[in-house]
């Protein structure tokens, strides 16, 4: 009888200290699915993904990178057009069966990875949800879409629960090319405080192929937004918020109507763990579903 309750105690012992270990588990981890789409091959491969649980917030960049000069301000508000245009940041065009097309701004998190805004490249307002084809205009100057290096989108990798737009916490999405981009490329950290100093560049609807940069600092930081006081409009969805150390705290993700405040989705523990698989692979989404 003895024996039964020791054996009894132990067996709840267990118990408890697997329900601890996964609630610890869970807590430490969030899982999302996530969807690697090849454009060519019309390939579609799902697979779930975990922060990695580790301690790393921070992914360092190419050690050669150093942010391009500003020029004077042309506008009203506190963004500059840029005296060069930096190719570490590009413009998109992504292209659809019907014929329609969507762009914005991206920007490079490894040689053969940009990162953007889902609502960039992915069409939510009709059937033609992934594009047919994906270019990559890194560092364009000008009407003429001049670039000296000019990219392939191989494939669009974004979350299953973006929907739409006002998906805010799920809009933002990764575009693998086919040639390796010598212009360099951001490091990208989940560590953000209120008072940090920021910069993002983009290309503004209002003088579009052009970039733009503003300085400015993080105002607010909420679950999934940063808040800053740097300007913002459309065409620049996809841009990158980064400091000093050429280090991504966020992705543009649109403005506050009244002051065009512009506001960032925050580099969190799932975006942080998916930018550093592809980094590190970009055939990351083919390669785990083999």
């Amino acid at each position: 009888m003895k024996s039964k309750k020791i054996l009894a105690l132990l067996l709840a012992l267990i118990t408890i200290m697997s329900s601890t270990l996964i609630t610890s588990f869970a807590q430490d981890r969030e899982f999302l699915y996530y969807g690697q789409y090849y454009l060519d091959t019309k390939i579609y491969c799902g697979y779930p993904l975990s922060s990695d649980g580790s301690d790393k917030i921070t992914v360092e960049a190419s050690k050669s990178d150093k942010a391009a000069p500003l020029s004077s301000s042309v506008n009203n508000d506190n963004r500059y057009k840029m005296a060069e245009p930096d190719p570490r940041i590009a413009y998109i065009v992504a292209k659809y069966p019907d014929g329609s097309t969507q762009a914005g701004t991206g920007f490079f998190i490894s040689d053969r990875v940009v990162a953007t805004c889902a609502h960039v490249i992915i069409n939510t307002d009709n059937d033609d949800y992934f594009p047919d084809k994906v270019t990559v205009y890194s560092g364009i100057r000008g009407p003429l879409l001049v670039s000296e290096h000019e990219y392939t989108g191989e494939s669009v990798v974004v979350s299953t629960k973006y929907n739409s737009p006002n998906d805010t916490k799920y809009d933002y999405a990764l575009v693998t090319i086919y040639e390796t981009a010598d212009v360099g490329y951001f490091g990208f950290t989940q560590e953000h405080n209120e008072g940090d100093n920021v910069r993002s560049i983009g290309y503004p609807e209002e003088d579009l192929f052009n970039q733009y940069g503003c300085d400015g600092s993080i105002e607010h930081i909420y679950s999934d937004i940063l808040m800053t006081d740097l300007t913002s409009s459309p065409g620049q969805s996809g841009s990158p918020l980064f400091d000093d150390d050429n280090l991504i705290h966020g992705i543009l993700h649109g403005h506050d109507p009244d002051t065009h405040n512009a506001g960032f989705l925050k580099i969190d523990k799932v975006i942080f763990t998916l930018f550093l698989k592809y980094r590190n692979d970009p055939n990351f989404g083919l390669n785990i579903t083999r």
